[in-house]
């Protein structure tokens, strides 16, 4: 056993130099990022045998936990996702053309999305403090009443309207500019305190990155940040867990097995990436930043004990 671990160690140390660094996951991450804001503005619970001979190291003895099976046979083998705040309001006006309503976690705070079928959108974000304003400064600014409550309609390349709701939270929903300001009005008054919409996860985990604070939560991707790392919707310097079509498995890198499934790892100064093989057609990438503190050995594990969910969606640009 010590020669394989030394082995392992040893190949990764020396094919980290070799590989060509995963430089656009981060950048394709915060382009989906910003596209999606401005669309919708859109290790282990078993210690596995295979995984165990071929990555068996004292220094993840303390995230593995004993199983008899090598492999959950199911998702309901995994533990629950990590919990998360639901949104905490209920769109009571349905705006013609839209669908369901759809409840993220952006930042380390609850986000409501809708979209319509022609790509028109309304975004519903929920604080404690005051939230930032639009991402291009308004061509106009209006004083009104929202809930009973003073608030601000800004009007740009988008429609921005906030107030402070009587508990101390910050609300602020935001639209496409091609939504009508009375839509964008109406919405904002039939969002009803008195019920919530759930955040439903794309993943399940046999175990959750040690140290790390959950911060982003979409049907498509969660990330993870050190407490250091300020909450934020960017990717860098966390921990990104996403879907992607296999046919997108990179040939570079160092082969490797992620418990039962074929994978690849890169290696560079800023990150590593391990891409696993699900076997039906879509892959997991699983990037951690240097900053996360998370070794290859480490992320290999990881990712034999990550399960999609139903919810889940692949990522897409």
């Amino acid at each position: 056993m010590d020669e394989i671990e030394d082995l392992v160690r040893s190949t990764l140390v020396r094919r980290s130099d070799e590989v060509t660094p995963d430089a656009d996951l981060a950048d394709r991450v915060r382009r989906r990022s910003r596209r999606a804001r401005r669309r919708t503005q859109s290790v282990v619970a078993a210690a596995m045998a295979a995984a165990a001979v071929l990555l068996a190291a004292p220094a993840l003895a303390g995230f593995l936990r004993p199983s008899a099976d090598p492999e959950p046979a199911a998702e309901s083998a995994a533990e629950p996702a990590p919990v998360t705040e639901a949104f905490p309001f209920v769109p009571r006006v349905a705006p013609n053309g839209y669908g369901a309503p759809v409840a993220e976690i952006e930042a380390g705070h609850p986000v409501l999305r809708q979209v319509s079928a022609d790509g028109r959108w309304l975004a519903v974000s929920v604080t404690p403090s005051p939230p930032a304003g639009p991402d291009e400064p308004a061509k106009s600014y209006l004083e009104c009443e929202v809930r009973g409550h003073a608030g601000t309609l800004a009007i740009g390349a988008t429609t921005v309207l906030t107030w402070k709701e009587s508990d101390g939270r910050w609300v602020r929903v935001e639209a496409d500019s091609r939504v009508e300001v009375t839509v964008v009005t109406a919405y904002a008054e039939g969002l009803d305190a008195t019920g919530s919409v759930p955040v439903l996860v794309p993943f399940k985990f046999d175990a959750t990155p040690p140290g790390l604070v959950l911060d982003t939560v979409t049907p498509a991707v969660m990330t993870f940040r050190p407490p250091d790392v300020p909450a934020s919707a960017d990717f860098v310097d966390k921990l990104v867990v996403s879907l992607s079509p296999v046919d997108q498995m990179p040939k570079a890198g160092q082969p490797a097995t992620a418990g039962r499934r074929p994978a690849r790892i890169i290696i560079s100064g800023t990150a590593t990436t391990v891409y696993a093989d699900l076997g039906d057609g879509r892959m997991l990438e699983i990037q951690a930043a240097a900053r996360t503190g998370l070794d290859p050995l480490w992320l290999t594990t990881f990712a034999a004990g990550v399960y999609p969910t139903a919810d889940a969606t692949v990522s897409k640009g």
